[in-house]
């Protein structure tokens, strides 16, 4: 979607996937939602990836089902220290 927003979905192997955040944060609130009502998977991380960082914007994201709110640019070590946080499977 031209001018849309992205959103990542780590899994336990930090690879991610993109999703769609666009349209003032309402498609990503709604996919991470919609994650949230399938059967629990604990290897699935949501990163909310954004230009909107108001503490009600956190919030939002946070209550919408994002593990995690990054606003971009994400600095490297926010980034890392996300990525860090992703229990392997393995473990």
């Amino acid at each position: 979607m031209p001018g849309a927003e992205n959103a990542a979905v780590a899994d336990e192997n930090t690879s991610s996937r993109p999703a769609t955040e666009g349209y003032d944060s309402l498609i990503g609130e709604f996919l991470a939602t919609l994650a949230r009502e399938m059967p629990p998977d604990p290897h699935v991380t949501l990163v909310a990836l954004t230009g909107w960082g108001q503490d009600d914007d956190r919030r939002r994201a946070l209550t919408a089902g994002f593990d995690h709110h990054l606003v971009k640019p994400a600095q490297l070590e926010a980034l890392q220290s996300v990525l860090n946080s992703i229990p392997s499977r393995a473990a």
